[in-house]
């Protein structure tokens, strides 16, 4: 999955813009811009906005929630592990049929034997 950091810099460059004009228009140092990159700092909320008009793409887009095809990889992935554990393959009509109450139930007990 992509992050922020990740996103930024894609899109930095795709648009042909340096770390230093993003850090200018931002107010900002190089360096913040770097770290933001590498995944070492965020920006603040307050930033994502600028960052998005800078960048030409919406929110979305920069924060990485958009990623269709890396969602439907990660839904696949737990649809193997699922089909490939014979219990919970035959736990699954019963646990559709339960309400949103008893569902938060059993995350509350499956939390509880996780932190154990």
């Amino acid at each position: 999955m992509s992050t922020i950091g990740d996103n930024i810099k894609k899109y930095r460059e795709l648009r042909d813009l340096t770390q230093e004009y993003i850090a200018r228009a931002v107010g900002k140092s190089k360096n913040v811009i770097s770290n933001w990159e590498c995944g070492k700092n965020k920006p603040d909320a307050d930033i994502i906005t600028i960052l998005c008009g800078l960048l030409g793409v919406d929110a979305n887009t920069l924060m990485g929630w958009d990623n269709t095809e890396q969602l439907k990889s990660d839904a696949k992935s737990v649809a193997d592990q699922i089909l490939r554990n014979p219990k919970i393959k035959e736990m699954l009509p019963e646990i559709a049929e339960m309400s949103g109450e008893d569902l938060d139930l059993i995350r509350s007990f499956i939390n509880r034997m996780k932190s154990k």
